[in-house]
């Protein structure tokens, strides 16, 4: 006899799951040739560092095969500005002041909060040498390697912990002049809690004061345009929130922010909640 074998029904496959995309690459300085050192770039000069590592990041995802541009890189659409802060942070990550010297570059990170694709990550990886801008003084050519891909937690641990306090590595500076009698410190603080809400934060309480570390370039150069400037008035902004704000990415608020200004840090990575009455 012929034995039959019935046929089960097979439950639905479920979906594939989607892999998360990386959102953050990070940067060591190496040498630019053999017998040299890295270069020691100044924090100072941060938005001139972080817009030559753009121009480099555009110009190798350029070179792809079948490709132009990327709107994750460039921080544009077509003719338009890409808005949410979704798109790259090129930041640029002082030292701790232990390991490096905390007023030098000691790494770079590209961050984007939408993630990356295969080829924007491609592009990043494949960045040997950043020119830099020949006709700046303050600008200088240098040498990184991709030594991490992952998420801002991971790569930059230190600047992404739970708090209630978070306090500028890099100055928050205005973007817009103030009108009538406000100040400019009355300007910042409007920014700073408008950028808040941006973000999905809950208002903070806000305390500044004039930057006290130095000059500061508020300038981002460009290749074939005028620069964009930041209003030079720089502030060294401590914020305060009601209950611990587990990041997870960095935060960056105020104008250049997409250029390594307005880069906070958690003051404590288990700051203790306020006491219950």
């Amino acid at each position: 006899t012929c034995r039959r074998w019935s046929a089960t029904p097979r439950p639905p496959r479920s979906a594939p799951r989607k892999r998360a995309q990386p959102t953050a690459v990070r940067f060591s300085l190496v040498p630019t040739a053999e017998g040299r050192s890295p270069a020691r770039l100044p924090i100072a000069d941060a938005v001139i560092h972080t817009a030559a590592l753009r121009i480099a990041a555009q110009a190798k995802f350029g070179q792809l095969p079948g490709e132009s541009t990327s709107s994750t890189l460039s921080g544009r659409s077509g003719d338009s500005i890409l808005e949410g802060h979704q798109h790259a942070h090129y930041l640029a990550i002082p030292g701790d002041g232990f390991a490096s010297p905390a007023d030098r570059v000691a790494e770079f990170v590209v961050w984007a909060p939408c993630g990356f694709e295969p080829k924007e990550l491609k592009a990043l990886r494949s960045i040997r040498y950043v020119s830099g801008f020949h006709w700046l003084s303050t600008s200088r050519p240098f040498g990184l390697i991709a030594d991490a891909v992952a998420d801002p937690t991971t790569v930059i641990p230190r600047l992404c912990a739970s708090s209630r306090r978070w306090t500028t590595v890099t100055p928050v500076v205005p973007g817009r002049h103030p009108k009538g009698e406000r100040s400019w410190a009355d300007q910042v603080v409007a920014e700073i809690t408008a950028e808040c809400s941006n973000h999905g934060l809950p208002a903070p309480t806000i305390e500044l004061t004039p930057w006290g570390g130095g000059r500061f370039t508020t300038v981002r150069p460009r290749k074939r345009a005028a620069a964009h400037r930041a209003h030079p008035r720089p502030f060294e902004v401590s914020l305060t929130f009601e209950h611990a704000i587990d990041a997870g990415q960095f935060m960056c608020l105020g104008a250049m922010s997409h250029f390594g200004l307005g880069l906070f840090r958690p003051e404590s990575a288990h700051p203790a909640e306020p006491a219950s009455p």
